[in-house]
């Protein structure tokens, strides 16, 4: 009898935690992409800022607005890819040129 009096309110309670759940996939809308401001190096310059996007790896964006440059900060990101073809080395590679940007 005191079994059964609990499993309903504990089986109510495991649904509504499961309901709850953030679904983490649709944060940023089928046209954005999830990506992380982290520290890294961005061409000869040194030190800067790049666009870590799951799936795709860390990369270098043309210009990302001050108000953006925070390690850690989670964004949603438009975006498009090219191949920087610079002569130095650590210049050219795969670049992100920005299409819209905002923050989660």
């Amino acid at each position: 009898m005191i079994l059964r009096r609990y499993i309903l309110p504990v089986l109510l309670l495991l649904v509504g935690l499961t309901a709850c759940k953030k679904d983490e996939s649709q944060v940023c809308g089928s046209s954005y992409r999830s990506a992380t401001v982290v520290e890294g190096r961005n061409g000869c310059v040194g030190n800067g800022f790049l666009l870590q996007i799951d799936k795709v790896g860390a990369l270098p964006p043309d210009d990302l607005p001050v108000s953006f440059q925070q390690s850690g900060l989670k964004v949603c990101l438009k975006y498009s890819t090219y191949e920087d073809m610079r002569v130095c080395a650590c210049c050219g590679g795969t670049r992100l040129r920005v299409v819209d940007i905002k923050r989660q």
